[in-house]
């Protein structure tokens, strides 16, 4: 093996070799052949076999067990054992991280994101949530661009159940406070929210979407994973959007208030999620007016996470470009809030 080269025609062979042992759960054996390559491909081979290795030892465990897969999938000791193998390998892409990040991009996402995807699934599949988000650290790590299918992954890793608590028009309707933590969706009338919203809860819409803005006109309150035996349970809250919206003065300022009561008052709350359209590439009055909420409320005790939206309508250095105004406008406004 030492003396193929990555351009001989044995080394297609090889690939293939190295992928039937990780279908058939041998990831060590797999992983005899990565070195053989140059440092790209190493690191690619490295991905398939670990999405591999993952997806058929379950795929096996699940043609073994039958229904009763899905009951304890969290604990079975076959599965945990192949998820245990993605903790320990896949730390070696840092040997090739610096090549693979000098590829162009769009090479970078032709070689590498379809597996780092199915990886993301398999972890899902597995319950394995923390390990799907060390995953998605390497991907950071290798900058390799991100696209419809890895959020759609990220949604079914994360959420499993789902069930719609009740929709708000004062705080004292909203659901007992205190109980599990709460994420909120926030932003401009028609920046995207519910789309992003029905995207990571994997569902539809579950949330209701419009061309024409003001659609969400309640602060609705979505129960996520409640009673699952692995997954974290969690609140996720979806508001009317500020700005435009074809509502009353009244409406609007009703609104305001209930955000803003939102902010100050509810203990749960641990991260808002503030969506900006990228499209525009400008801050809006009602962007600056929900960082005014913010600041009103005069709390630390949760974060705040600029989520950039419509980005398929905008280059990577307008990206860019924008994302360095939000940081230095959010500097200008002194927040203390962690970005």
């Amino acid at each position: 093996l030492s003396e193929v080269k990555p351009w001989d025609v044995s080394s297609t062979a090889i690939r293939e070799l190295a992928h039937s042992h990780a279908r058939m759960g041998d990831v060590k054996s797999a992983m005899r052949h990565v070195d053989v390559f140059d440092e790209v491909h190493s690191a690619q081979l490295l991905i398939e076999i670990l999405a591999l290795g993952l997806t058929g030892t379950i795929l096996k465990e699940r043609e073994k067990l039958g229904s009763n897969f899905l009951t304890g999938v969290e604990t079975n000791p076959v599965v945990q054992g192949a998820v245990n193998e993605v903790v320990e390998f896949i730390p070696k892409l840092g040997d090739w991280a610096e090549h693979v990040r000098q590829l162009p991009q769009k090479t970078r996402q032709q070689c590498f994101a379809e597996a780092f995807n199915e990886l993301l699934l398999s972890c899902g599949r597995a319950h394995a949530v923390k390990v799907s988000f060390r995953v998605l650290e390497w991907m950071e790590a290798l900058a390799i661009p991100k696209d419809a299918f890895t959020y759609e992954a990220i949604g079914v890793n994360v959420v499993k159940r789902i069930t719609r608590l009740q929709k708000v028009w004062d705080l004292p309707q909203a659901p007992e406070d205190k109980v599990c933590p709460e994420v909120v969706f926030a932003g401009r009338s028609n920046v995207g929210k519910s789309s992003l919203v029905n995207m990571l809860l994997n569902r539809s819409a579950i949330a209701p979407t419009s061309s024409r803005p003001g659609r969400t006109k309640t602060m609705d309150f979505f129960d996520v994973n409640h009673g699952h035996p692995a997954l974290p349970r969690f609140r996720l809250v979806d508001v009317p959007g500020l700005g435009f919206a074809r509502v009353s003065h009244e409406l609007r300022e009703r609104w305001i208030a209930l955000i803003g009561g939102y902010f100050v008052q509810r203990q749960s709350l641990k991260v808002v999620f503030h969506l900006l359209d990228a499209g525009l590439c400008e801050l809006m009055p009602a962007d600056r007016e929900l960082w005014r909420l913010l600041a009103q409320a005069k709390r630390s005790d949760y974060e705040l996470c600029i989520v950039l939206t419509k980005a398929d309508n905008s280059v990577p250095s307008q990206l860019e470009r924008f994302a360095n105004i939000v940081r230095e406008a959010l500097r200008r406004e002194g927040s203390d809030l962690a970005v």
